[in-house]
């Protein structure tokens, strides 16, 4: 499956929160016109907000625990299994948020449109965003209804190491590996310095889908702007903008294959927050060196024998 056929581009001002645009259409919407109470649901911007926030506080936890894992392969004290099953839960939990804050946008558009008129918008919403959508939820959906587990997989040389996993669920028979449905050829995986700023651009593509969806349904709101929906002082504070700024000093290298896919870049400069996702021949990524080592690792349920491993051509571990 290639989630790479979605594009994003943005640019914003430091010292405001570079949150997708439709944030600031929310916190500008006049509370009379609004349908949330008669639903049970939030404000609309306060569930943007908290959604928001909760992918925020979830990639910084991941990256922390990343730089953690990291720090401790290259002082050659080893990572352990319990501190990489510590990083692939976090990474479980950063999917969660991912794939609840498209529901959440759903219910923006409820408490914005009303029950009946965002019926047609929601449809209309989740075709747009599909291309991010359908990748994101088919890893959940394996790992929530058919037993799909993340394993790690690393590529490791002097002095430097690039850390990533992969979705492993039954492929042939017994055998357990990477998911034909998520990865190339079932013999790939994703690294952490490529699929966290690839989420965060997806999050700024679902903003954007979403504010056009608002205006599409409601033209009047086309014309309501706000410099910033979280905003103050204590802006770069927030954890949206801390895991944009984590995220942004991940190394651009990335595992073999991901290298020919559009590159996720998030930059900060003195002055701007820059975020995009497109095909770019000049922001390529580097792969590990050749000859650097691969390195994987399964969970064993007690009965599976048969293991196919990522990148390890069509070998198979017994």
């Amino acid at each position: 499956m290639s989630a790479s056929n979605f594009q994003f581009s943005a640019v914003f001002e430091k010292q405001r929160n570079p949150i997708p645009a439709v944030g600031g259409l929310l916190e500008a919407l006049a509370d009379t016109t609004l349908f949330y109470a008669e639903q049970g649901l939030r404000h609309p911007l306060g569930i943007y907000n908290q959604s928001l926030t909760k992918i925020g506080k979830r990639a910084v936890e991941l990256l922390t625990k990343l730089a953690r894992t990291i720090e401790d392969e290259l002082a050659v004290l080893g990572a352990g299994q319990s501190h990489l099953d510590a990083l692939l839960e976090a990474n479980d939990h950063f999917l969660d948020a991912l794939i609840e804050h498209v529901d959440d946008c759903k219910a923006v558009l409820k408490g914005v449109l009303g029950p009946e008129e965002s019926y047609k918008a929601i449809s209309a919403f989740g075709k747009a965003i599909e291309p991010y959508r359908d990748h994101i939820g088919a890893i959940v959906n394996l790992i929530k209804h058919q037993q799909a587990v993340f394993s790690p997989v690393q590529f490791s040389w002097p002095g430097n190491i690039c850390i990533g996993y992969f979705v492993a669920t039954v492929n042939d028979g017994l055998t357990v590996g990477p998911s034909r449905r998520i990865h190339r050829d079932g013999n790939s995986g994703f690294s952490f310095n490529r699929d966290i700023p690839f989420h965060l651009c997806g999050t700024f593509f679902v903003g954007e889908k979403l504010r056009n969806q608002l205006v599409s349904s409601r033209p009047i709101l086309r014309s309501l702007t706000s410099e910033n929906a979280i905003g103050g002082e204590r802006a770069l504070e927030a954890p949206w903008t801390r895991a944009l700024l984590m995220s942004s000093q991940l190394p651009r290298v990335f595992f073999p294959d991901e290298v020919r896919l559009s590159p996720p870049l998030i930059s900060v400069d003195n002055d701007r927050v820059r975020v995009t996702y497109a095909p770019s021949p000049f922001k390529r990524a580097k792969p590990p060196p050749s000859g650097a080592k691969v390195s994987v690792s399964f969970s064993g349920d007690g009965v599976t024998r048969s293991f196919k491993m990522p990148y390890f051509g069509s070998q198979k571990a017994q």
